[in-house]
């Protein structure tokens, strides 16, 4: 087992607030399984730390409010949005484009309403004003519908024993640190 004693503040990457998009976005995790261990984690450890990172794209910017209202059902006090920048010619159409912004402000306005009902804190990371216009505007939901397309296939495609191997060697390096 990790020290979890020893570790301030555990972040989890949850990039879809809904199974579709989670799933979608994560090819490979599926939502459900997540949602499991954090909660068997924060049996484990009660006080540990944890907070939930998005990365806000045109995919699941309608979901901030949602990963808000999950956050705190898991009893997790903080999450943190970051704006997706796309280096990748194959990402780029989940960029949030200029016609998004006001979309996802609203987005955003409403999960930082949501947030103080509910007592998360927010942590954003997201400049709105300065959005790259995408060459082609696509639906959200056709976004959505052609990234479920391609996750199904990426266990075939992804090196995931490699991406294990490397878990195995961070957790290795993890304990090391920390003196366990």
């Amino acid at each position: 087992d990790l020290p979890l004693d020893k570790i301030a503040a555990l972040g989890i990457s949850f990039d879809g607030a809904t199974p579709r998009t989670f799933n979608a976005l994560r090819g490979g995790t599926r939502f459900e399984q997540v949602v499991d261990g954090i909660k068997a984690l924060r049996a484990k450890v009660p006080d540990l730390n944890l907070y939930l990172a998005m990365t806000v794209s045109r995919v699941n910017m309608t979901e901030l409010a949602t990963l808000v209202e999950l956050a705190a059902s898991l009893k997790i006090g903080s999450v943190y949005f970051s704006r997706m920048i796309s280096y990748m010619s194959h990402t780029h159409a989940f960029q949030m484009g200029e016609e998004d912004i006001a979309v996802c402000r609203k987005a955003l306005s409403e999960a930082m309403d949501r947030a103080k009902s509910l007592g998360v804190v927010i942590g954003s990371h997201m400049i709105l004003g300065d959005a790259n216009a995408n060459a082609v505007l696509v639906d959200q939901k056709v976004i959505l519908s052609e990234y479920e397309k391609i996750s199904i296939s990426l266990p075939e495609k992804l090196p995931y024993k490699k991406n294990i191997e490397v878990l195995q060697s961070l957790e290795k390096e993890l304990r090391r640190t920390c003196g366990a």
